[in-house]
């Protein structure tokens, strides 16, 4: 599986800087159409490293024209971080490490797909099998992030998403390398392998949220072909069961769930991706016995697949 070339700005030496940039650094991302300002807050770039895989951004002093209009800027304040950016109407305000990384990471990610003329952006978690991206959506609370938390777990998949997914103007997933956030405290029917599983990866945490920084997420720049999509739907007391989903209602969650600007083409976009699609609805109660399931039905034999032969479609990002 390919991933995509290294790329490493050079990083400016701070010896000589002036107070002001000695105080205030510019963090840029490959591909971000500005930099993210860190104004006396240099350990946000350690607490990043750790939430993100792939990415190489280059550090060094801010110029005055980084001020004008940044990706977004972060400074510490009386209860921890404070975060501004294009996309908040105001700044979070006392946000702890973890959670000031969350901030800034959902800033990166729409800008990515913003930025970026045919891009999308779906609101989902992802995962890739070996025969190409399963997205799962849904409403608030259907469970996908923790969901995609538990398949984080298993060796066989590959992590895309667990909140935006961009999707390139050739309709394939892109992966920014994010690592998959649990709200903390973890519910009641998080069960043991979640629980092991973020006492092992999820070292990079505050008192609201953990990132879960396990082999299997994705770097930044992989891409892949979407072979299905799953609806959840959370019931209580019941065996989890996968139906199919009309194109329809495939389309009306797919928009639902999109993020990108609006475009005149974006509603035949969706319309042709939902009847492209393997579609599923998947009602369950209970974490192990939705994810168990998942896993049989996309980790099936080669021939049991109806997308078999996308895995040869993988590519890495280039702009």
């Amino acid at each position: 599986m390919e991933e995509i070339p290294e790329r490493r700005p050079a990083v400016s030496s701070f010896g000589e800087a002036s107070r002001r940039a000695a105080e205030s650094l510019a963090l840029l991302f490959p591909g971000a159409s500005a930099p993210i300002l860190l104004i006396r807050a240099p350990e946000i770039v350690a607490g990043l490293s750790r939430a993100l895989k792939g990415w190489r951004p280059g550090l060094r002093p801010a110029r005055p024209e980084d001020f004008h209009a940044p990706l977004a800027t972060a400074r510490p304040d009386a209860g921890g971080y404070e975060i501004a950016s294009r996309a908040l109407d105001r700044p979070l305000t006392g946000l702890p490490l973890a959670s000031a990384a969350s901030a800034l990471i959902a800033d990166l990610a729409q800008d990515f797909y913003e930025s970026r003329p045919g891009f999308l952006g779906l609101h989902c978690g992802a995962f890739l099998a070996s025969g190409g991206l399963t997205l799962l959506l849904g409403p608030q609370r259907a469970g996908k992030s923790t969901l995609i938390a538990r398949l984080s777990a298993d060796p066989d998949l590959r992590i895309f998403c667990d909140d935006v997914l961009p999707l390139t103007p050739r309709g394939e997933g892109l992966a920014l390398g994010a690592a998959p956030r649990l709200r903390l405290p973890l519910p009641a029917g998080a069960g043991a392998v979640l629980r092991a599983h973020l006492a092992r990866h999820g070292g990079f945490r505050d008192d609201r949220y953990a990132h879960l920084a396990a082999p299997g997420v994705a770097p930044f720049g992989m891409r892949a072909p979407l072979a299905a999509m799953v609806v959840l739907e959370r019931r209580e007391g019941i065996a989890p069961a996968l139906s199919p989903l009309p194109a329809e209602e495939a389309a009306a969650h797919l928009r639902a769930q999109s993020m990108g600007r609006p475009e005149p083409e974006a509603a035949s976009r969706i319309a042709d991706l939902a009847g492209s699609l393997l579609r599923l609805k998947l009602r369950y109660a209970e974490l192990e016995p939705a994810a168990a399931l998942l896993r049989r039905t996309f980790l099936a034999a080669p021939e049991a697949r109806p997308w078999s032969g996308l895995l040869k479609r993988l590519r890495p990002f280039t702009e």
